[in-house]
């Protein structure tokens, strides 16, 4: 699904104000089933990577699990696949 940056941040906005539980992710690569939860990022916690310290839900294992399953285990060669992102650059 394409958008342009501006129809997607209306998109995004619309319902800025209400209080929802459940969160749709539309902008990747795993559609429908990138479905997350408020609570998960409720709290905060700060863990290390390469160094540098990182804020970072406190769920962040039930988020990780509910797109990877067990995200700690690298599937074999044969299957990995890389990540396409879309990117949206505000001209000035």
């Amino acid at each position: 699904m394409k958008m342009n940056f501006n129809r997607a941040d209306k998109l995004c906005q619309k319902d800025n104000d209400k209080n929802y539980k459940e969160l749709h992710n539309y902008y990747t690569p795993y559609g429908f089933k990138d479905i997350t939860y408020q609570e998960y990022f409720d709290n905060y916690i700060y863990m290390e990577f390469e160094g540098t310290k990182f804020r970072i839900p406190k769920e962040y294992d039930k988020r990780l699990s509910s797109i990877y399953g067990n995200y700690m285990i690298l599937p074999p060669v044969d299957k990995r696949k890389g990540h396409v992102s879309n990117a949206f650059y505000l001209k000035d």
